[in-house]
């Protein structure tokens, strides 16, 4: 797995889609709950409170692997980050469910990208998205694809956002922030059928480090790197004032 980008280097800024809403129509947990509870059991299921959904559905697709899941995904996005890839960037997926869950996924469709996503331990709602890519690659650091159902802040935070099938309005909220958006048409949908065993490959809390703990170690790498280019810089301004002496 790579390293996270620090939104420092000589390529495009990186690519940050949205799992649920630009990549899938749907959450990738609500898809698991949907397929394993059924589209009834499902929808009253969301409006309870207790264990988070991205916990239920790692725990489903380990117990109910044997099941099938159809997964449509966005074909566009899937160019999009060959190219971003081809222009020498990075590509950032983030999703609400498991980080590990998000991982199969990307394995299965031959996407390759760095993932955020929960973790057992915390939720990656959007609002915790934004600070979170915010606190990575700075604001308007990076390019974000998000869905109908973006927010105005999350895509405001970004350099460039772009929207599948974004919701009305979505331009004239982002004046006031003073954000850049375009809105992408419907997409060409593909279609994925994969056993939910598939899904459970990567969902084992060894997989990956906590997610506060992965932010927190290159949010440092990327402090250490910023500073050792000033104190080069430093060092290359004071070398005429040496020279003269």
């Amino acid at each position: 797995m790579k390293a996270l980008p620090s939104g420092m280097h000589d390529g495009p800024p990186p690519l940050v889609i949205d799992l649920d809403g630009a990549l899938l129509p749907a959450g990738l947990e609500d898809l698991v709950l949907h397929c394993v509870d059924g589209p009834i059991v499902h929808f009253f299921r969301r409006f309870r409170r207790g264990e988070r959904a991205d916990l239920r559905a790692a725990r489903k697709v380990q117990t109910d692997g044997d099941m099938d899941l159809t997964v449509m995904f966005n074909r566009d996005m899937l160019a999009m980050a060959a190219t971003q890839h081809r222009l020498g960037g990075q590509v950032v997926l983030v999703g609400q469910a498991q980080m590990g869950m998000i991982a199969a996924l990307a394995r299965n469709l031959h996407l390759e990208a760095e993932i955020l996503g929960a973790d057992p331990e915390t939720a990656f709602d959007p609002a915790r998205q934004e600070r979170v890519l915010c606190a990575l690659f700075g604001k308007r650091g990076f390019t974000y694809v998000g869905g109908p159902k973006a927010r105005a802040d999350l895509c405001a935070a970004a350099r460039h956002a772009l929207v599948v099938d974004g919701p009305a309005g979505l331009k004239s909220r982002l004046r006031v922030f003073g954000g850049q958006v375009t809105l992408l048409p419907l997409p060409l949908w593909g279609r994925l059928d994969l056993p939910l065993s598939r899904l459970a490959e990567a969902t084992d809390p060894v997989w990956a480090e906590r997610l506060n703990q992965r932010v927190s170690r290159h949010l440092w790498a990327a402090q250490e790197v910023e500073m050792e280019t000033r104190a080069a810089s430093d060092a290359r301004k004071s070398e005429p004032g040496r020279r003269r002496a």
